[in-house]
């Protein structure tokens, strides 16, 4: 897949939930630019991604939360940020969405997008 210059840029909607698939999710970006120069990437990620290009959402420290105890007080905060991010998917009208790690989070961003946006591929880049 290369793009030509005739082509728009590629629109890549991406969400990552936890600091390690920030790093696997910058060296996706840095790939998706290589074989698609000017691809824009929109989402939630971390500093790696940010530095990678990502416009970012919000940190990606909102949403990294560990053990059942912290998840559950942290919940009403974690459900503001699943909406804020699956009204921002649709809105950016993307060409993808991809989503990466914390399969909690992410899998219900792109469950909730898909029923907005039925016809969007959805790729799971790491369970």
């Amino acid at each position: 897949m290369s793009v030509t210059a005739s082509q728009p840029p590629l629109k890549v909607f991406i969400v990552c939930g936890e600091h390690s698939g920030d790093a696997l999710g910058a060296g996706l970006m840095r790939a998706l630019r290589e074989r698609a120069p000017g691809t824009e990437f929109q989402g939630v990620g971390g500093e790696q991604m940010t530095a990678a290009g990502l416009v970012s959402l919000f940190p990606l420290d909102d949403i990294v939360v560990m053990g059942p105890i912290a998840i559950i007080k942290a919940y009403p905060h974690l459900r503001r940020r699943a909406y804020d991010c699956i009204e921002a998917a649709v809105a950016a009208d993307p060409d993808v969405l991809i989503i990466i790690d914390a399969p909690e989070f992410t899998h219900a961003v792109a469950k909730r997008v898909r029923r907005k946006r039925p016809e969007l591929p959805v790729i799971n880049y790491v369970s």
